[in-house]
């Protein structure tokens, strides 16, 4: 009789615990924890025009952030580098020099994506994204080198 209601306590516990976990109501939009974008209505009437606007322009900034990433990851190995050495090849510092500017990069292209599923579904014209961003890449190079 006790194993039995032993056994109905942690099955109701069960279900309470599965019950709370589940998220309440419809997920809002903008970015997710998990890093993907979920477009507001707004953003899905929004014209073709604008939405490629906004898609040029985000391509844009991530050719920014692409090559803060890339600066970021070479500073954060060569400090590496250099903790090794220093500690006599006995120590490894850890950095995560760049992962906030990777984030930041991958959650920004999902919103993307999904601003190009929106004019795919319209029947406009997609944003070649990789395109905008090495085109938005090889200006701040070419930038950085007249400075």
């Amino acid at each position: 009789m006790r194993l039995c209601n032993f056994l109905t306590i942690i099955v109701v516990s069960l279900g309470l615990v599965s019950c709370a976990s589940k998220p309440k109501g419809p997920p809002k939009p903008g970015f997710q924890s998990d890093g993907s974008y979920l477009t507001s209505p707004q953003e899905r009437n929004m014209s073709c025009k604008t939405l490629t606007n906004l898609s040029i322009v985000g391509a844009g900034q991530l050719g920014g952030l692409q090559s803060q990433a890339n600066v970021s990851t070479g500073v954060g190995v060569a400090l590496a580098v250099a903790s090794f050495a220093l500690s006599g090849g006995t120590h490894i510092a850890y950095t995560d020099m760049g992962a906030k500017a990777r984030a930041e990069r991958d959650k920004q292209r999902n919103r993307l994506n999904e601003y190009n599923k929106i004019l795919a579904a319209k029947g406009c014209q997609t944003v070649d994204i990789d395109a905008e961003i090495e085109k938005a890449s090889a200006q701040a190079a070419a930038q950085k080198k007249k400075s």
